[in-house]
């Protein structure tokens, strides 16, 4: 799965327009909204146009149930969360949607993700897991029908590797 990565209120790459994404062969996308992971500063109006043509998951570690939900509701299929999110906070996420995506840096934190009811996580390293768990995973290749392989993750935030 490609990413694509937003920044200075724009996604990079060989874009002229939001509409060249109607033209790209991926039908589905992960979005790496680096302006609200550096500075806390969501770009909503980004996900909205993105999510006319593409389903995507979203990277912008929301903190707060209301920027959750607005994430969702600008048309993100995923939103991933950090691994320094408490499990009561994961927890109030989960009753507004199950479609969260852990990104974790250890075993423990991806078991307990699985024990809250999370399905999806995000990592460098291979998870014992339960089938119908879907891992995105960067960096190393990991064999395996659960595990789906991400292009173009920024080397800034592979921290766990």
């Amino acid at each position: 799965m490609k990413c694509l990565i937003i920044a200075h209120s724009r996604i990079l790459g060989n874009f002229d327009g939001i509409d060249d994404l109607s033209r790209l062969p991926d039908e589905e996308f992960f979005v790496v909204d680096m302006d609200a992971l550096l500075r806390g500063k969501f770009n909503f109006k980004i996900y909205s146009l993105i999510s006319r043509y593409v389903e995507f998951n979203l990277m912008a570690y929301p903190s707060m149930e209301t920027d959750f939900v607005d994430m969702i509701i600008a048309g993100a299929s995923r939103v991933v969360v950090n691994h320094t999110l408490s499990n009561e906070k994961i927890r109030d996420f989960m009753e507004v949607s199950d479609q969260i995506i852990m990104h974790y840096r250890s075993q423990l934190e991806a078991r307990d993700f699985i024990k809250t009811g999370g399905k999806y996580l995000l990592g460098c390293s291979p998870v014992d897991a339960a089938k119908g768990i879907q891992i995105f995973y960067y960096g190393m290749s990991i064999p395996g029908e659960n595990y789906i392989p991400l292009t173009d993750f920024p080397e800034e935030l592979r921290y766990d590797c």
